[in-house]
């Protein structure tokens, strides 16, 4: 048994090749979308809050099934990971709170809750750590394994995605706007999220 076997589940899933064919269409897609689509609180970012509740709900479901107290602890992280990354995808509640200018909002510092919030990502990242340290998460990962591809492609999108954010795109000497790039792949990249919940929590349940 080799190393990739021994600490990984190395089965390419349909998913992988099904996020894989995003992927090319999302940079297909750069060229004819318009730059609205990638706005605060526009399409792609409501579609990234979507999934992440998906994903929190489906968090929820596994720790309800869980036998095992730490299998629990463990989507119960997940649980509030998920609720933390779609918080921040909605600028912390900024989004709610517009300007007259186009695609800008209130500073944080200036919403009626704006002091609380890092506080209270600062409590939710502490809650995670402890329920991953009560859930044995390196035991549990080792038991369950980490799907080797998904991992990769979540992380190549990931390192995608922060280029495209940071630096200009250009195709055949015409500039194209990475936010629209960044966001498609940010879509993608919470797909794979959920289908890594949903491998390794169906190692474990019967539906």
């Amino acid at each position: 048994m080799g190393f990739c076997e021994k600490y990984f589940d190395c089965k390419i899933y349909k998913t992988v090749w099904g996020a894989m064919a995003l992927t090319i269409i999302s940079v297909l897609l750069l060229f004819v979308l318009p730059r609205e689509i990638a706005y605060e609180n526009g399409f792609l970012e409501n579609l990234q809050v979507a999934e992440l509740l998906a994903g929190a709900a489906f968090s929820v479901f596994l720790a309800a099934k869980a036998i095992e107290k730490e299998e629990r602890s463990i989507w119960q992280a997940a649980f509030i990971s998920f609720l933390l990354i779609a918080a921040r995808e909605l600028n912390w509640g900024r989004v709610f709170y517009p300007t007259a200018a186009l695609n800008r909002f209130l500073p944080l510092k200036d919403l009626w809750y704006g002091p609380v919030v890092y506080p209270l990502v600062t409590l939710a990242a502490v809650a995670i750590i402890c329920l991953f340290w009560r859930g044995r998460f390196f035991l549990f990962g080792a038991r369950r394994m980490l799907p080797l591809w998904n991992c990769v492609l979540f992380v190549s999108l990931f390192l995608a995605a922060d280029y495209a954010e940071h630096r200009p795109l250009s195709f055949f000497g015409q500039s194209y706007d990475g936010e629209i790039m960044e966001e498609l792949f940010e879509c993608i990249c919470y797909l794979m999220m959920i289908d890594i919940v949903r491998i390794m929590g169906g190692k474990g349940v019967k539906y």
